[in-house]
């Protein structure tokens, strides 16, 4: 899926981070992981800058995994 941005100005793309304003080499991030459960599908991405990106996975790795229910 192409991400433009609103017409006329189709500006496209950020980095999700807070105050990050990168527009290039994004990468797609999965908002909540997928190894904690979060959904394959568009609304659980966001674009994230590498170094936003690999702050955001070691994070990740730190949480956490849901355990089987009870």
């Amino acid at each position: 899926a192409l991400m433009l941005g609103p017409a006329p100005e189709f500006p496209g793309i950020v980095c999700a981070h807070p105050g990050c304003d990168r527009r290039h080499r994004l990468e797609w991030d999965h908002i909540r992981p997928l190894s904690q459960g979060g959904p394959t599908s568009l609304a659980n991405l966001q674009p994230l800058c590498p170094a936003h990106h690999r702050e955001k996975t070691r994070s990740d790795v730190r949480i956490p995994r849901p355990g089987p229910a009870p």
